[in-house]
């Protein structure tokens, strides 16, 4: 299933004093399996994008379009088809659990379907396995003596329950230590590499999202500035310079490399293969001191 955005323009509280523009003149293609990660500088309009995949948010000119179908709050059956295939996982999703086990939390929106028991036990089993929570250490525990990362883990895992097609994710990394952060990230690649959902991340933590995404959407003021491979992100660094984006140190030293005549190869390398290639680099560049 594919998401396309065509010439998408969103405003906020449109003729008043207030009036500000989150999105304009937007163009993306979004294609069916694939991890996608959005940054950019707080309001860029990366979280006013996620809500206007999910349909909770309507462009105010352009279009959406699901597959080859449209979206838009005139056409009641296609939003409600939107909202079924695209789940959004907001900022801090943990606290928005509100039942008191863990089975419990994740069986209520199926519940809601109307499914039977025997369906509503299977979406659970399934969704909390694909978030590394175990059925049998988990089902009955209590919501609240979770950890942090358990917790995010799963209120995604209710999310999955209602089986998406596309996984909208806003920050979904952001207060959790090193060991939350990974656990939840290898679920992630799971699900995009073993169950096929399309996945598209947003995070101003840009560096986390080279490490998971292939895809890198670069927002700046509501506009598309960079879409490219996270393999290739380093090629475009001078690009980056010069519309005042900061480099972590590592980039920066890469870049100020570049600046003396180091040719990047986009090819991936480890970081062991990087610094040797740094060093050798150097030694070349300083013939008698090596």
């Amino acid at each position: 299933m594919s998401l396309h955005l065509e010439k998408l323009s969103f405003t906020y509280q449109l003729g008043t004093p207030f009036e500000r523009t989150a999105l304009s003149g937007l163009n993306l293609f979004i294609n069916d399996g694939e991890f996608v990660g959005i940054t950019g500088e707080s309001g860029s309009g990366k979280s006013t994008l996620l809500e206007i995949l999910s349909g909770l948010l309507f462009p105010f000119s352009g279009k959406l379009r699901l597959d080859t179908e449209i979206i838009n709050s005139g056409r009641r059956k296609s939003l409600e088809r939107l909202r079924q295939k695209v789940g959004l996982v907001f900022q801090f999703p943990e606290e928005q659990i509100f039942e008191k086990q863990v089975y419990d939390e994740i069986a209520f929106g199926p519940r809601n379907l109307g499914l039977s028991h025997s369906e509503v036990d299977e979406r659970v089993r399934e969704a909390m396995a694909s978030m590394g929570l175990g059925f049998e250490n988990y089902r009955l525990r209590r919501c609240h003596i979770l950890s942090s990362g358990e917790k995010r883990r799963l209120a995604i895992a209710a999310i999955l329950a209602m089986k998406p097609q596309v996984l909208l994710l806003d920050e979904p990394a952001v207060g959790l230590d090193y060991e939350g952060r990974q656990a939840l990230l290898q679920c992630l690649s799971y699900l995009n590499r073993e169950k096929r959902i399309s996945i598209i991340m947003v995070s101003h933590h840009y560096q986390q999202l080279l490490a998971s995404c292939p895809r890198i959407i670069l927002l700046d003021k509501g506009q598309l500035i960079l879409d490219a491979a996270s393999s290739s992100w380093l090629e475009y660094l001078d690009f980056l310079m010069q519309k005042g984006w900061k480099l972590t140190a590592s980039q920066e030293l890469v870049y100020r490399l570049m600046q003396k005549g180091w040719e990047f190869s986009s090819s991936p390398r480890s970081p062991e293969e990087t610094a040797r290639a740094v060093v050798d680099f150097i030694r070349r560049s300083r013939p008698g001191r090596g």
